[in-house]
């Protein structure tokens, strides 16, 4: 059985809705995308009654390809891609050779959804750090932090970050140690 690998959005490329919406006041033009894809580029926008308008891609020769725009009903309104394959609401759509589709729609994953456990609490401790301190923010991971309150900071909003951040280095802590054990218990040699 060959070992399975992920495709990750960082090697595709890919359209961000709210780039299109200087083109809502240009419908029934045709319009390319500039940057080198590999997906269709040629589109002409067209008015519809249920949505803002619909993306019109030229695939081969004389077949077309929709992408639906519309926009969202938050408190400040955004345009928004119908994923022409799921038909749900995204903010972005990827590149494919036969047309855009949206990330679940080409198995794409994110780069932190591989990540082990002990680099996703290292990835956390080092950011809450910085959210703390900042720029003066210890990031090596084998030195404890110490509830010491920068200046100009709120104490409570100090004692619930490093509250949360203790708890995360906690965690961090204990899975290592296991880590540790596991591999001492291989080789013959207890820890702790």
């Amino acid at each position: 059985m060959a070992p399975r690998s992920r495709r990750y959005i960082e090697s595709k490329q890919r359209l961000e809705a709210k780039l299109f919406k200087p083109y809502l006041s240009y419908v029934g033009n045709s319009f390319t995308i500039e940057h080198q894809i590999n997906a269709p580029k040629h589109f002409t926008l067209e008015l519809h009654e249920d949505y803002a308008a619909v993306l019109w891609f030229d695939i081969e020769g004389d077949q077309r390809f929709p992408v639906p725009l519309q926009w969202d009903n938050t408190r400040y309104p955004r345009l928004i891609f119908i994923c022409p394959c799921c038909a749900n609401k995204r903010l972005y759509l990827y590149a494919a050779s036969n047309g855009w589709a949206c990330r679940e729609c080409l198995g794409l994953h994110y780069a932190c959804q591989s990540e082990t456990p002990i680099d996703r609490l290292s990835r956390a401790i080092r950011k809450r750090r910085r959210l703390i301190w900042g720029k003066d923010a210890e990031l090596s991971l084998f030195e404890e932090s110490y509830p010491i309150k920068p200046k100009g900071r709120h104490y409570r909003t100090f004692e619930s970050d490093f509250q949360k951040l203790a708890k995360v280095e906690t965690a961090y802590n204990h899975y290592l140690l296991k880590k540790l054990q596991s591999l001492g218990a291989g080789v013959g040699i207890k820890i702790f």
